[in-house]
């Protein structure tokens, strides 16, 4: 019983090592609401709904229905032990940053343990250690997917999920045994109907998995059964989306008749000019997953042209092969339209570009995948005395390598996120001084101060709950006013408004930009205030900056004049 336990014990390394990283990464998180609000709080708002009752959700796009559904069980059940008698909705919207915590403990734990459960699970069907390890080592072929996989998104259900999936695919298909003779069972195909259920509805661009999928199940009436299962498991975790699916079918269609991102830009399909520039910019900047596209693609071809001529081993792997080729060409091809994502400042005149390299982490988990069934196409190579030899310690030394490589990439990604400009306590205490005075917060960058991450939230929750989270946040914040610049408009809320009407409540604001520019600064000032300013109502004076200077608050006071 010892041996067996001390045998299985480098299958906590990784679990283990992933755990350290995930407290560095929430430790240098502080508070979500400066720099990782988004998507965090768009799901802990519609997860409220589900867990109040409501079963209907605003975030519709991706779809992302299972986190939604998993953040509805943790704040119902974290909302029974500690919710002190409130309204379910009324003490997510007080302490959102609890809920959130208790929502990424979770995702670490769950992660640690997946990430173990999967390495225990192909060694007892392989005996390998070292390949058990490296269908443990998924979080790390991308630097930012470790902290992505812990925070409340669609990635952390991608990941988690993934990690397993991509292994039980792997053992109970193609196995240990290079001729893919290994017989699938109805209860192995009906498990990948729902795993490939939960990526679809998590995000809809992980359709192309199926493809990888299908060549592995080898008899037709099965991959019926898996085609089924899919769909139907599908259909159970879109319950959230019952009432939405005119709305949801809209938005998918514009997405794909429209040549720009999230249905942005011209009434076509694809601009040929864009879309090509983003294929060149996916493989000029990511070299591994260059590296690894150009060689699933030419062991495709190679697989493919043994099988014409019956020739080598290879061509008992041209369906894995054809599998894994046609899963990452289309994906490419998928995801090259909404690769990057630009965002237009109307006022300002700046063009935000974001690249979403995220978007790949479905691809970047099969990577263990495809290096076990790559290392199958060449038993002839395997099978020369130095590599029966040395071939353990050499696979042991190059996996160390590429674990100490990928875990200074991840503690590097995890370390920095603490690097977030915002003055924390200090911008706090300042806001904190000045509580009673209206203060107008500026879409600009990171805040010390959760509203806009709330705004955000309650604004992606559906029109029927947005209308009763507003009316609470209205209440629980009543001097609170946001100046969105990509509309150019000032909100109390979810209703514009203007100056003219704070100062009727009070006679003077503060307004908070976090832009570390003073161009940009007079810009908005000029489209909040010019007008009184102009006509001596009023005068402004900036009151406080932070020492980095990314942060300052200027004072509009009214000018009273004498009658």
């Amino acid at each position: 019983m010892r041996s067996g336990r001390l045998k299985k014990f480098p299958l906590t390394i990784l679990p283990l090592l992933y755990l350290v990283l995930s407290f560095i990464f929430l430790k240098g998180v502080t508070q979500f609401y400066i720099s990782q609000y988004d998507p965090p709080y768009i799901y802990l708002m519609n997860g409220t709904n589900i867990a109040s009752g409501h079963l209907s959700v605003g975030n519709i796009i991706p779809p992302g229905t299972p986190v939604e559904i998993f953040t509805a069980i943790i704040i119902f059940i974290k909302h029974l032990f500690t919710g002190n008698g409130s309204v379910l909705y009324q003490d997510v919207l007080l302490h959102p940053e609890s809920y959130l915590f208790t929502c990424s403990t979770i995702l670490v734990i769950l992660l640690c343990l997946v990430t173990y459960l999967t390495g225990a699970y192909v060694y007892r069907h392989s005996g390998n250690m070292l390949l058990a390890l490296l269908f443990q080592s998924s979080p790390l072929f991308y630097n930012e997917m470790l902290g992505r996989a812990i925070l409340l998104s669609a990635e952390s259900s991608i990941t988690i999920c993934g990690i397993f999936f991509i292994a039980y695919l792997y053992v109970n298909t193609i196995g240990n045994n290079p001729q893919h003779s290994k017989e699938t069972s109805y209860k192995n195909v009906i498990v990948m109907g729902l795993f490939t259920a939960l990526l679809l509805t998590t995000k809809i661009y992980c359709t192309p998995i199926i493809l990888l999928v299908f060549p592995l199940i080898k008899n037709a009436g099965k991959r019926i059964i898996y085609l089924i299962s899919s769909g139907l498991f599908s259909l159970l975790l879109l319950f959230p989306l019952y009432s939405q699916f005119r709305n949801w079918g809209g938005t998918m269609k514009a997405m794909i008749c429209h040549s720009g991102a999230y249905g942005q830009g011209n009434t076509e399909i694809i601009n040929a000019t864009s879309y090509l520039n983003n294929i060149v910019d996916i493989f000029s900047t990511h070299y591994l997953f260059s590296l690894v596209y150009f060689l699933v693609t030419a062991l495709f071809f190679m697989s493919l042209w043994s099988a014409i001529k019956k020739g080598s081993k290879l061509s008992g792997l041209i369906f894995p092969f054809a599998g894994i080729f046609s899963f990452f060409t289309l994906f490419i091809l998928i995801i090259a339209k909404q690769y990057i994502v630009i965002y237009p400042e109307p006022l300002t005149h700046q063009v935000i570009t974001i690249n979403k390299y995220y978007y790949f982490i479905p691809l970047l988990i099969c990577f263990p995948l495809f290096i076990s069934i790559s290392l199958k196409a060449f038993p002839d190579l395997m099978s020369f005395a130095f590599f029966r030899i040395n071939g353990k310690v050499l696979g042991y030394i190059l996996f160390t390598l590429f674990v100490i490589c990928c875990t200074l990439q991840t503690y590097s990604n995890c370390y920095s996120v603490k690097n977030q400009k915002v003055a924390l306590q200090k911008t706090a205490a300042f806001l904190d001084a000045w509580k009673s005075t209206p203060l107008i917060i500026v879409s600009d960058g990171y805040k010390a101060c959760v509203q806009p991450a709330l705004f955000l939230g309650i604004s992606f929750s559906g029109a029927e709950n947005s209308k009763i989270y507003m009316a609470f946040i209205k209440r629980e914040y009543p001097d609170t006013y946001l100046y969105t610049t990509y509309i150019d408009e000032l909100m109390f809320w979810d209703n514009a408004t203007d100056i003219s009407n704070i100062f009727k409540k009070n006679n003077q604001a503060l307004i908070y930009f976090s832009a570390g520019d003073s161009l940009i600064e007079s810009t908005i000032l000029s489209r909040i205030c010019g007008d009184v300013i102009q006509k001596n109502e009023a005068i402004c004076t900036k009151v406080y900056s932070s020492e980095n200077r990314y942060e300052d608050i200027y004072l509009l006071k009214q000018v009273i004049k004498e009658k």
